[in-house]
């Protein structure tokens, strides 16, 4: 019988497979958790986690594998969340090479982390990933977003919209390895960092509402938005969410090109894994679009609106 902390989410379930997950992945955060926020929190992260995996992941994806993918998550959940003081502790640790276990993060990070060592695969990327996002949640937590230039924003979204480590964890999950030159030209594509840009635009347009409300000091956004920044500054709600829109599609454009190119140096290399990598990630970044109008009513109001403006990414198989 599942956890009743549970139940209310039962009836919002697309499928088994997406209850099974949200149930596994409640359960992993319970057997790792030592805080005083209770099990319906728990619960609500396990949800939210189980649902984007479920847009974001192809169908072909087994479930052991989905479920490294919503773990990292919740872990991030659990980052974004917890208290600063724990945060900046487990991001110290971190830099001190260590692995954390004395407390809650620390605990679902290792758990984690081990798990992704047991396939054989390195996990240096993803570690190394992982403690930037530490330090980008430490920075973002020290500055007020209306002072930042649109260069220093986007370097700070790029750090803390936590997609460069699900794309390291996504890679491990999947078993893909490459040869060397195939890294390096995945690397220099800056695929992976153009696919976080999409998602960060995708979710600031979903969550205006959301974060616009309690607004942070003189009327200026709490956090970093990409929508209300612009709408801070243009003072036009309607221009900021066409602006916004408009950006994510040509970068959309610009992913499935770089795509391609991709995929014409997996078929000269001989690497399908390439294309493979790209078209998990593509995944990914459709499936964050889908996520965001999926939870609207939960998590990002009015978001359906806003996102049937942005295009979908096609697959390079097609």
């Amino acid at each position: 019988m599942a956890d009743p902390h549970l139940a209310p989410y039962r009836p919002l379930m697309l499928s088994e497979r997406q209850w099974i997950l949200t149930t596994q992945a409640f359960a992993w955060s319970m057997y790792h958790c030592a805080c005083t926020r209770g099990p319906a929190w728990h619960a609500q992260k396990a949800f939210l986690a189980a649902a984007f995996e479920v847009h974001c992941a192809p169908p072909d994806s087994h479930l052991p594998t989905r479920l490294q993918c919503a773990k990292y998550a919740v872990l991030f959940m659990l980052l974004d969340d917890c208290p600063p003081p724990e945060r900046h502790h487990f991001t110290d640790q971190l830099r001190r090479r260590r692995t954390p276990t004395d407390h809650e993060l620390g605990s679902h990070y290792h758990s984690l982390l081990q798990e992704l060592r047991s396939t054989g695969l390195p996990t240096a990327e993803f570690e190394t990933r992982v403690e930037d996002l530490c330090a980008g949640m430490r920075e973002e937590d020290q500055i007020a977003p209306e002072t930042l230039t649109w260069e220093e924003f986007h370097a700070l979204r790029l750090r803390t919209i936590a997609v460069l480590p699900y794309i390291s964890c996504l890679r491990i999950a999947h078993r893909l390895t490459f040869a060397l030159e195939a890294q390096e030209a995945l690397r220099s594509s800056g695929i992976a960092e153009l696919a976080a840009e999409l998602t960060y635009l995708a979710n600031d347009l979903a969550s205006i509402v959301r974060e616009r409300h309690p607004p942070g000091v003189g009327g200026h956004p709490a956090e970093p938005n990409f929508t209300l920044l612009l709408m801070h500054r243009s003072h036009d709600q309607e221009a900021a969410v066409r602006a916004t829109a408009d950006l994510y599609n040509q970068k959309a454009d610009e992913f499935w090109h770089r795509g391609y190119l991709i995929a014409e140096a997996a078929r000269a290399l001989s690497e399908p894994n390439m294309i493979r990598y790209v078209e998990l990630v593509r995944h990914m970044v459709n499936g964050n679009v889908y996520g965001n109008s999926y939870l609207a009513p939960h998590h990002y109001p009015g978001a359906p609106t806003r996102m049937r403006l942005l295009d979908d990414i096609p697959s390079l198989q097609a």
